[in-house]
């Protein structure tokens, strides 16, 4: 029986908004409304939609950057939602977040090594001499020389740079993967190798993906399970190859259809939809 890392249940979140800068009077703003999933342990799930349907929401509420307005969140069968300080840090070193844009979420400052360790110096994992074998252990992992490991990231490609969150997300051998857009600020031909080295990784160490995204191509070809976001609600959800193969919203449709199109095969499939 596959056992379930993470499920939510009727989850909502809402924000509460001036209207004016002198106006007192605010405005109810509902990111997140009424969303239950669960994902079960070593697969690859996917939230997919455009920018304002709640996506990136959702990964602070898992990662408690950000609290619930109601429902409950459950990793491995037990809410966060009543984590103590020293539950939080544990819970934190088992749930990783990467970030969109490598080049602003790498401290300009910090070398490598530094970056990489940094998450094991905050939970007080090994020693200075056992965290740089770490370190080095991580960037053959990432496929990056040893000798990297005193560099700053400017000295990196973009890519590059993206491979060091990794390593930084993954050092402390986290269960729980967030991927938020980890290849949308890079070039397509990078994108793959991303991927190429997320799938390793996972079919290395045994990780969950949860992947947030607006690219429908690269959630056909990396996960398995998929939810389809609208103005913070689900309004489609189920297999990857269900979802591709009988959509059945209109807005999943013309997700599909924005899908850049290689054959003629595909085309034919686009056309037979509609939208």
């Amino acid at each position: 029986m596959t056992e379930n890392i993470l499920e939510l249940t009727n989850v909502s979140k809402y924000f509460e908004l001036k209207e004016g800068f002198f106006n007192r009077k605010t405005q109810t703003v509902k990111a997140v409304e009424n969303v239950s999933f669960v994902i079960p342990k070593r697969q690859t799930f996917a939230v997919v939609g455009e920018s304002g349907s709640g996506k990136s929401t959702l990964a602070n509420l898992i990662m408690k950057f950000t609290d619930v307005t109601q429902g409950d969140i459950r990793f491995k069968g037990e809410s966060i939602l009543t984590l103590t300080d020293n539950q939080l840090n544990t819970y934190r070193q088992q749930v990783q977040m990467v970030f969109q844009d490598p080049s602003s979420s790498l401290n300009p400052s910090k070398t490598l090594r530094q970056i990489i360790e940094e998450p094991m110096i905050i939970h007080k994992v090994g020693d200075a001499v056992s965290r740089k074998k770490r370190v080095e252990e991580l960037l053959e992992v990432i496929r990056l020389p040893k000798s990297f490991i005193d560099r700053y990231p400017h000295t990196l490609s973009g890519g590059q740079k993206q491979r060091v969150g990794i390593a930084r997300a993954i050092a402390l051998d986290c269960d729980l993967l967030i991927l938020d857009e980890p290849t949308s600020a890079l070039d397509v031909s990078v994108q793959a190798t991303i991927i190429q080295l997320l799938e390793e990784i996972q079919a290395e160490f045994g990780m969950t993906y949860f992947f947030i995204t607006h690219d429908l191509a690269l959630v056909k070809n990396f996960c398995d399970e998929a939810i389809v976001m609208k103005s913070g609600e689900i309004i489609e959800r189920g297999p990857v190859k269900a979802i591709f193969n009988h959509p059945q919203e209109d807005y999943t449709k013309k997700l599909i259809k924005a899908i850049p199109v290689i054959s003629k095969e595909e085309e034919d499939f686009l056309a037979s939809i509609g939208v």
